[in-house]
């Protein structure tokens, strides 16, 4: 790829989440405004927002659900290992949660 995605809300997965099993991604917001959805790995009901603004990053870390929602139009360089890598939306996580825990 020779260039950044430009984010907009048909490619953003904020209905889905996605986990990364084989290795860490890097999320680096080269302009824009987004949050950062981490579900908590000890309550899966709970979930943790980490706001991102121009030019900021974080490293979400192996096998973590997460989810993105934008903020307003952004550009987002991602690097992530997919193999393996695996998605539900966000009804299929909570019915599973729900069902792992009853």
């Amino acid at each position: 790829m020779d260039r950044p995605f430009d984010l907009s809300s048909t490619f953003v997965h904020a209905g889905s989440f996605e986990r990364h099993p084989a290795g860490d991604e890097l999320l680096l917001l080269l302009e824009g405004a987004l949050a950062l959805v981490i579900e908590e790995p000890d309550e899966p009901d709970r979930e943790r927002r980490i706001e991102l603004a121009t030019r900021e990053a974080c490293v979400v870390p192996r096998g973590l659900w997460h989810r993105l929602e934008m903020r307003r139009p952004s550009r987002l360089l991602f690097v992530a290992h997919r193999q393996g890598m695996e998605s539900h939306s966000v009804r299929e996580r909570r019915n599973r949660n729900r069902e792992d825990g009853a």
